[in-house]
Parts: C-alpha cells; sequence; structure tokens
C-alpha cells in the first residue's frame, strides 16, 4: 500500500519500521508498552496493539469501505428496473416463459423479495459475527460472496424460481451495510463524526442502488441478465481494494490509544499536551432492549409505509395508468419507466445533504416524524393524481414532478434509524444492533411489497396504498 520511501510523512509521532503484513502497509512500533495480551506477540505485544496508523492509512481505509458499500448496492440493484419486463411473458425475449402461478403484480415483487429475505438473514448473522471475528473478515466474505452470487444468477436466468432461489442465496452474502455502519461506530469518537459518517454510508446505499439501476438501462440492449457480470465484475474490484486498504477497527482504535500515551508521557517529561475534548455523550454499558425494540418496530412501520410511496405508487400505479391501460397510445414508454425508478433513488441526495440540518433542529425522532407525515400526505396525493380518467401529459407530468420533490422526506426518517441505534449501543454490541435493524427494514422491505402487491392483484391497487397510508 505504501513504499518505505512515501511513508515517512505517515509515521512521525512515532519510530517505527514497516510492516507490509496484515492491513495492507500499516507499521510497527519499535518499543511497544507490554499488554494483558502480551502472550500473543513476540516482545510480549498482541500483533495489532504494534501498528500505528496513520491518517493517510485511515482515510483510504475510510474510502475502502464506502466504496464497498457503494459498489454491493450497485450488484444487489442491478436489475431492478428489469422486474416488470423480466416476469411479462413476451415482453422481451429475456423474459421469463412463466412465473410459476404468481400474477404479475405479486412476480414483480417476488424476485427482489427473495434477495432482501437472504439480505434480512445475514444482516443479523453476519452483523453480529462481525462483533467476534472482526469488521475487516466479513466485509470481505460479503463483497465475494457477491461476485460469486451475481455469476450464479446470469447461469439459472432461463426460469423464474432457479433464479430467485439464487436471488435468495446471493442475499445471504450481502450484509455489508450493517457491519459498515458498526465499522463507522467503532473507529469515529465524536457523537457528530459517527452520525455524519452513518448518514454517509446509508446514502453512498441508496445512491449505489440508483447506480445499478443505470447500468441496467444503459445495458438493454445487451439482455436483461448481462448486466449480473458488469455488477460481479466491479464487486470483485471493490473487494481486492477492500482487502488491500481496509484496516481492523481495533488496530485503529490500539493506534490512537497508544499515540494518546505518548503524547501522555511526553507531557511529563515537561512537553504541552492537550486532551482532546469529547461531546459530552456517554457511551452506553449495556443495551437497554426496551428502546432498542421500540426503534426497531418504528423502523419496520417506516419501511411498510414509504411501500405505499415507492415503490407502489411507480409499479403497479403509474405503471398501469400511464402504460398497461393505454397499449396502442402509452403516455409512459417502458424506457421512462425504468428511467424514472432509476432516479427517484438520486432524491436520497438531497435528502442525505439536509438530515442533519434537520437533526439539529428537530431531533432525531422529529426529523423521523415530519418525514413520514410528509410521505403519507405525497402518497394521498399521487393516488388521486394517477387515478384521473383519461389520463394525460399533464397529469402524468405533475405526477413525476411531485413523487420526485417529495421523495427526499421519506428518506430523511429513513436515515434516522443508524444514528439513533448508535446512541444506545455498547460498542460490542453493535454489528448486532445494526445487523438487527437492517435485518428488520430489509424483512418490511421484502415482505410488504410482495403482500401488497397480491392485495393490489384481488383487490386493486388504492387498497394496497391505502394500507401503507394508514
Amino acid at each position: 500500500m505504501a513504499e518505505a520511501s512515501s511513508s515517512a510523512a505517515d509515521m512521525e509521532p512515532m519510530e517505527v519500521k514497516l510492516s507490509e503484513a496484515g492491513t495492507g502497509g500499516d507499521t510497527k512500533a519499535t518499543s511497544p508498552k507490554k499488554s494483558l495480551l502480551s502472550c500473543c506477540s513476540k516482545n510480549g505485544v498482541a500483533a495489532y496493539q504494534e501498528m500505528y496508523i496513520s491518517p493517510k492509512v485511515f482515510k483510504k481505509s475510510m474510502w475502502a469501505l464506502r466504496f464497498a458499500v457503494f459498489v454491493d448496492a450497485i450488484a444487489g440493484t442491478i436489475e431492478q428496473p428489469n422486474y416488470p419486463i423480466m416476469v411479462l411473458k413476451g415482453a422481451h425475449p429475456d423474459s421469463f416463459p412463466t412465473t410459476g402461478g404468481l400474477d404479475f403484480a405479486a412476480a414483480t415483487y417476488f424476485v427482489p423479495m427473495s434477495a432482501l429475505l437472504g439480505v434480512a438473514i445475514a444482516s443479523l448473522v453476519i452483523g453480529t459475527m462481525s462483533d467476534r471475528v472482526g469488521r475487516k473478515p466479513c466485509i470481505l466474505l460479503c463483497l465475494y460472496g457477491t461476485v460469486v452470487g451475481c455469476i450464479l444468477k446470469f447461469i439459472f436466468k432461463f426460469s423464474f424460481w432457479p433464479y430467485c432461489a439464487f436471488n435468495f442465496i446471493n442475499g445471504l452474502m450481502s450484509a455489508s451495510v450493517p457491519v459498515s455502519l458498526a465499522y463507522a461506530g467503532d473507529v469515529y469518537e465524536t457523537k457528530l463524526e459517527k452520525d455524519n459518517e452513518i448518514g454517509l454510508l446509508v446514502g453512498i446505499s441508496m445512491l449505489g442502488s440508483a447506480g445499478g439501476g443505470i447500468i441496467a438501462i444503459l445495458m438493454e440492449t445487451q439482455g436483461l441478465f448481462v448486466p449480473l457480470l458488469v455488477g460481479s465484475g466491479i464487486v470483485f474490484i471493490a473487494a481486492v481494494t477492500a482487502t488491500k486498504y481496509l484496516v481492523e477497527p481495533k488496530d485503529i482504535i490500539a493506534s490512537r490509544n497508544r499515540e494518546k500515551e505518548q503524547q501522555r508521557e511526553e507531557a511529563e517529561l515537561g512537553e504541552t499536551f492537550e486532551e482532546e475534548e469529547d461531546d459530552g455523550i456517554p457511551v452506553p454499558e449495556t443495551l437497554n432492549y426496551k428502546i432498542f425494540s421500540i426503534i426497531l418496530f418504528g423502523a419496520l412501520g417506516d419501511n411498510v409505509g414509504s411501500s405505499g410511496l415507492f415503490p407502489l405508487c411507480l409499479s403497479p400505479l403509474a405503471y398501469d395508468a400511464f402504460l398497461r391501460e393505454r397499449p396502442s397510445d402509452p403516455i409512459m414508454s417502458e424506457v421512462a419507466y425504468k428511467w424514472i425508478s432509476v432516479l427517484v433513488a438520486l432524491m436520497v441526495v438531497p435528502g442525505t445533504m439536509v438530515s442533519p440540518w434537520i437533526y439539529n433542529k428537530l431531533g432525531l425522532a422529529g426529523g423521523c416524524i415530519g418525514g413520514n407525515v410528509i410521505t403519507g400526505i405525497v402518497t394521498i396525493a399521487l393516488l388521486y393524481i394517477a387515478q384521473i380518467r383519461p389520463a394525460t401529459g399533464g397529469s402524468f407530468g405533475v405526477f413525476v414532478a411531485l413523487l420526485y420533490v417529495c421523495f427526499p422526506f421519506t428518506v430523511i426518517s429513513q436515515l434516522s434509524t443508524g444514528p439513533m441505534l448508535e446512541a444506545v449501543t455498547p460498542p460490542p454490541k453493535r454489528g448486532f444492533a445494526q445487523g438487527v435493524n437492517i435485518t428488520i427494514m430489509n424483512f418490511g422491505a421484502a415482505v410488504s411489497p410482495f403482500l401488497l402487491g397480491t392485495v393490489s392483484d384481488n383487490f386493486g391497487t388504492p387498497l394496497a396504498i391505502w394500507i401503507c397510508i394508514i
């Protein structure tokens, strides 16, 4: 990662020697202090306690983490715009010949549901495992597992049920988000830093979701499933990058503690030393399961309610009103539908940008409630606009504009969950807490659209959307 000739500036605070092993170019101290783990290494010091992690190395590690989250999200949604066409027999040469008895809306949501159920399981299992074996090994497991999973889905693209089965298996390797959120909680020291990084990682994940859809649209002429190979390739690049540059949090923490200790020793010799001030936020020693459960219950309700705005307001509501009901003179083409569904996800950017300001003004709970209220009002408005008959280009334009302008508010409510959990979770439980959070979110995102799609097929789309609003 760094050659001897270029790393001197990174190693000024301590007298060090290079070690290319471990976390990719980090360095070892020449005369480290003894510790309780003295049996684990020569010189009486555990290996991870010997390294000095420079700010430059730390910065590279964080960029490797963010890139991994971004690319993993791309691979997870790289087929999303193709789902309605994939399950509609005859719509495309690559469309499934049958959907196993499921109707259009149910089949459209069963495909992503199969993956999200796998993600829900992986988030809990791998997130908890990261508390024990470390964050980096679990992130690498997710990345390399996704590489294999994308290839397997491409191989079994010929039939609906085999594809969904391997979609589920691929989901079982997709837990990079909860592990990365726990990583951020480990390596940042103040509440502001933690909240900003957690919000950034969630925003990057949502932005990656949009990137996957864009790749699918741009590769439309290559086939519905070819984007999976692209997804596999870019995730492999992220996996190699993380292997080389990502640093285990305990190494970073140990390095900081050693540097502070050395500064104190220098102060005792007459040099000045100023203790860094924290933000006054106590670190919880135990997990309050009552508060923890309330936060998760709210997150589940948030995700189920948000399903009314997205994806139900787009498919089947807008898909039916502006395309399927007007086969000879559609207002919205299939390509337009894909771009609209993908670019909606880009609205997470303004949501991520304004959320810290809103949280500072209203608090995490206030921002969450405000976002949900606005989401409900906008969903009602979109429902009535789409029911105007005959549908016109004007009603379609108002529908899309309102969806884009107001979608960031539902993002604000969803971004609040991570910082809430960080505030009530002790460090040894961070992976577990964020894993349960992502499990709940993905379970809601997996099951609710499928169940609501079934309601839509049998009782009408308006009823399914009203269930979300209520």
